[in-house]
């Protein structure tokens, strides 16, 4: 493997619209990451069905709910798309307010983020450094120096990367930097939810709940998520 590079190039959102479809990517902090391979059954069924019961709970209110893939920019200002260098695709989302919604996805915080974990990994302590990866969202592993790329599809060097940061932190520190009230990370094979909270501007000590029974999101009570209805 590689060193980090040192040099201080990052990508943007223009970048992005550059590169070829068949291979995904995020932008975290101007940092490529290619997205892991098509997701497991497993992570597809959890997805269908938490993007199924929140949007039936939501349908006919202000509130929109989307399913990945769908773009999630994250300006760090009112800077220009063509500047914005975090752009994610998280497996569910909702938004309130429909000014945020356009043709190319979301611009601006969304009000409640629900990442699927990948199955390989999910058995992990997520709190740690060997923390689970997201399957629909961040990939398995960060794209390599060297590694077939973005860059490499215009002729230049791959870009840097910070080997220090798992992806999930880095993903998760982007929501929290943003703004995003509350985030849910499942996990399917050890059926676990864990649920992040803003309180202020950082999230507080993470809930662990069981997937089971109902579980309401605290940005919209009014969606209850009923875990006995998910298949295995």
């Amino acid at each position: 493997m590689g060193q980090p590079q040192t040099r201080t190039e990052r990508y943007t959102y223009a970048d992005y619209l550059t590169w070829p479809e068949d291979t995904r990517y995020e932008l975290i902090d101007g940092v490529a990451y290619a997205m892991a391979p098509a997701p497991t059954r497993s992570h597809q069924l959890v997805t269908g069905e938490l993007f199924r019961q929140i949007s039936t709970a939501l349908k006919g209110g202000r509130c929109q709910t989307f399913v990945a893939p769908f773009d999630l920019r994250l300006p760090r200002a009112d800077e220009a798309d063509a500047l914005v260098d975090t752009v994610v695709q998280p497996d569910v989302l909702v938004v309130f307010d429909p000014a945020r919604v356009d043709e190319r996805g979301v611009r601006g915080a969304p009000d409640w983020v629900a990442e699927v974990l990948s199955p390989a990994s999910a058995g992990r302590d997520h709190g740690s450094s060997a923390s689970p990866t997201i399957h629909g969202g961040v990939s398995e592993t960060k794209r390599q120096p060297g590694a077939e790329g973005p860059a490499q599809s215009r002729g230049e060097e791959a870009p840097p990367f910070d080997g220090g940061a798992t992806h999930q932190t880095v993903k998760l520190a982007a929501y929290e930097r943003d703004g995003v009230p509350e985030v849910w990370l499942l996990h399917p094979t050890d059926r676990v939810l864990t649920v992040y909270r803003l309180e202020g501007q950082r999230y507080g000590r993470p809930q662990i709940l069981e997937m089971q029974g109902q579980v309401p999101l605290d940005v919209l009570p009014e969606a209850i998520v009923d875990f006995d209805l998910f298949t295995e």
